[in-house]
């Protein structure tokens, strides 16, 4: 570990806010106000081509998330007002496969809507049958200011499925597993 300038922090592209959360106003101040510009953040992700890798476009938009946690709501709607609706600027998934993506969506398709699997159980049970946000569970977690941003809270299938279980059938007993518990049920309680 080595002491760096805040011209080899830009040259390296070391991004010291992610080691030092505490101080990223302080991080901001002494390397620029490049990295608080959201609307120029967004128009470097719009820009970058089709083909760039997921983990590239997972980078833009968690410098962007990260702005928006210093700024007010009413700045981070006014800079996000570049993001156009219709642009496709979302990597979604829309069926099992080998890729990272399937195509770029716009925050307002025309139908079907695409949805935010936050959990690893609903990214599985809903790939191939609905469009899903490309972006792993986990990935999320960096990003939610950005989508909370936007208003996608109401994407995200955690709030939109209702889990309901309804057993079928007649119980069968088993009678060997019963007399073990029993056998065992001493010790358990004790």
């Amino acid at each position: 570990m080595h002491w760096v300038t805040a011209e080899q922090c830009k040259e390296k592209n070391l991004d010291v806010v992610q080691e030092y959360p505490a101080c990223a106003t302080l991080f901001y101040n002494l390397l620029g106000t490049d990295a608080l510009n959201i609307s120029g953040l967004v128009v470097a992700a719009k820009t970058a081509p089709a083909t760039a890798d997921l983990s590239d476009r997972l980078k833009f938009l968690t410098r962007i998330s990260r702005a928006i946690q210093m700024k007010t709501p009413e700045e981070v709607k006014g800079e996000l007002s570049s993001l156009s609706a219709w642009v496709p600027f979302f990597p979604i998934l829309k069926n099992r496969s080998d890729r990272q993506y399937d195509e770029l969506a716009p925050l307002n398709p025309q139908f079907p809507p695409w949805f935010i699997a936050d959990r690893h159980n609903l990214r599985d049970s809903f790939l191939g049958h609905v469009p899903l946000l490309a972006y792993a569970p986990e990935d999320l977690e960096g990003i939610d200011p950005f989508l909370m941003a936007l208003g996608l809270e109401g994407r995200k299938l955690s709030r939109l499925v209702k889990v309901m279980t309804k057993p079928a059938g007649k119980p069968k007993v088993n009678k060997q597993y019963t007399l073990s518990l029993r056998e065992k049920a001493p010790f358990i309680i004790s």
